[in-house]
């Protein structure tokens, strides 16, 4: 057995802004952000205000503080968004992703599950349980070992990787790029202080660790002074929070049903303006006649996307609708990315406790291979079952059994005194999540819709947008439902490297692989 503890560390790639002044002079963030912030009071830029400081001889840091105890502490958010840094982080597992990369002002590039080799070297574990004795240590270790070793065994073979997936679990090494500004730390800090209990040890040391980066960079005062302001933060989706407290989540399923099987939408308000039904006309038109040829869908294809995005910009505010639906945590890691997407998710560790209640009268059953479609059709409200594990013997047996198994380590972690936030790392990211989303017009025709058609999305994502897609085209009118459709439509061509297809329902000429590479080639 071969634990890996965690080594949580992090590189600072650069930040900003500064300002070189020469003669050795070098405004940190928070001094250029001060002065700039004094551009609104005097008739003046940020650097000839500075100028005048130095002339006269007074210090440039003291004034700064000043600036920033009038502006900072009275919470104004544009000072602590305009400072940033970009950073790698190592040594974490995959927790950092489902922590970090949700957040509206921040963007990352993490490794994909979907295409990075997991292996047994790749399991790492909390200081929780590496402190442990030899009985815990074996709970975590088996658990995670076996996922693996079956996933390595079917990925690519009987299933696809990214379907394989699902069994494995966040207790493997993660890291990735990332840039935050200061006041998405500040919301890291204030979820997880709010949610204590539930956030795991990772996080909160992840937060404390770039804490104390920020004298180095410039930017501890901006930070502190914000932090000590009167007014909160933009939220973010989070996964780790209280099972007990009351949701949108709770409200849905309240009224609803447990865990749907398949996406609810509910319209929320359609305003079917006349101007706005001109415009997705004329759309339509543009489309259809841009996309005769291959030739002219090289040459014009620009003016059609500039059209579609005039639309949404005049238009912006005329839909809302709301998806109600389960996916996988997995995939929810996808989800939680679109920052433009309002939505939230319940909490991991009450999806958790109902896989437990859901498993316990199937335990046997599983062990002894009787499983039926009944049994499949229960089991697949709580735990993401592909479609490909019913097409070969036994798989569907063991891939049930291994989350089986998981769920009871999960137990087991918790009665021996392990907290649930790093207990929770040894459950599959199969379990599945009950989520809201909130489209709007932008995300149904050129945001997440289009960009989760495409047949480059995971596998899961898609089939659950192409329910999505179905029922937003079934509600709106043929004149909206005719340019909602993938990323592909936007423009009338396919922009990945190998077509799937579907782009044919888009134009009006034979889409081969030949006219692919031409059209690429021309664009």
């Amino acid at each position: 057995m071969d634990l890996r503890p965690l080594n949580l560390q992090v590189d600072i790639l650069g930040y900003g802004p500064t300002l070189d002044l020469g003669n050795g002079i070098t405004l940190t963030p928070e001094e250029l952000i001060a002065f700039s912030s004094m551009m609104t009071y005097k008739d003046k830029n940020a650097k000839e205000m500075i100028m005048e400081i130095i002339n006269s001889g007074k210090d440039v840091k003291t004034e700064a503080v000043k600036s920033l105890k009038e502006s900072a502490k009275r919470g104004h958010a544009s000072l602590s968004t305009s400072a940033a840094f970009w950073y790698l982080v190592r040594g974490a597992s995959k927790f950092v992703d489902s922590m970090f990369t949700g957040a509206v002002y921040s963007s990352s590039l993490m490794p994909s599950g979907r295409r990075i080799p997991v292996n047994l070297e790749n399991i790492v574990a909390p200081d929780s349980i590496i402190n442990a004795n030899g009985e815990i240590k074996g709970i975590y270790y088996d658990a995670s070992a076996e996922n693996i070793k079956f996933f390595m065994e079917i990925q690519d073979t009987l299933v696809k990787k990214e379907d394989a997936a699902k069994i494995t679990q966040y207790g493997i090494s993660g890291g990735g790029f990332m840039l935050i500004p200061l006041e998405t730390l500040l919301d890291y800090k204030k979820t997880f202080e709010i949610e204590d209990e539930f956030v795991p040890k990772e996080g909160k040391d992840f937060v404390k660790l770039l804490e104390g980066k920020l004298p180095e960079m410039g930017m501890a005062i901006l930070y502190d002074y914000r932090d000590d302001a009167p007014r909160g933060t933009l939220p973010y989706p989070n996964v780790f929070k209280d099972p007990e407290k009351d949701t949108i989540i709770d409200f849905f399923s309240g009224r609803l049903i447990d865990s749907p099987s398949v996406p609810i939408l509910l319209p929320e308000y359609f305003y079917n303006s006349r101007g706005f039904m001109r415009d997705m006309i004329k759309l339509t038109r543009l489309r259809e006649e841009i996309t005769k040829s291959p030739e002219d869908t090289a040459k014009r294809w620009r003016k059609l996307l500039a059209l579609r995005q005039d639309i949404i910009n005049r238009h912006g505010g005329n839909i809302s609708l709301n998806s109600f639906s389960s996916i996988s945590w997995r995939v929810w890691g996808e989800v939680k990315r679109h920052r433009t997407l309002e939505q939230n998710v319940e909490s991991v560790y009450a999806a958790a406790d109902r896989a437990i209640e859901k498993f316990k009268p199937y335990r046997e059953m599983i062990k002894g291979n009787k499983i039926d479609e009944n049994l499949v059709k229960d089991i697949s409200s709580v735990f993401m079952i592909p479609q490909k594990f019913n097409e070969h013997d036994g798989l569907m047996q063991r891939y049930l059994h291994r989350f089986s198994d998981s769920l009871i380590a999960y137990g087991e972690l918790k009665a021996r005194g392990i907290p649930m936030s790093d207990a929770i790392m040894v459950v599959p990211r199969g379990l599945k999540l009950m989520t809201f989303k909130r489209f709007d017009l932008y995300n149904i025709l050129e945001g997440y819709i289009p960009l989760r058609l495409c047949g480059t999305a995971e596998n899961e994502m898609r089939a659950i947008t192409e329910i999505e897609f179905d029922k937003m085209r079934a509600y709106f009118p043929d004149y909206v439902a005719k340019n909602i459709g993938p990323k592909c439509a936007s423009v009338g061509f396919c922009m990945e490297k190998k077509p799937c297809g579907k782009i044919q329902d888009y134009i009006g000429y034979k889409y081969t692989p030949e006219v692919h590479k031409i059209i690429h080639q021309k664009i």
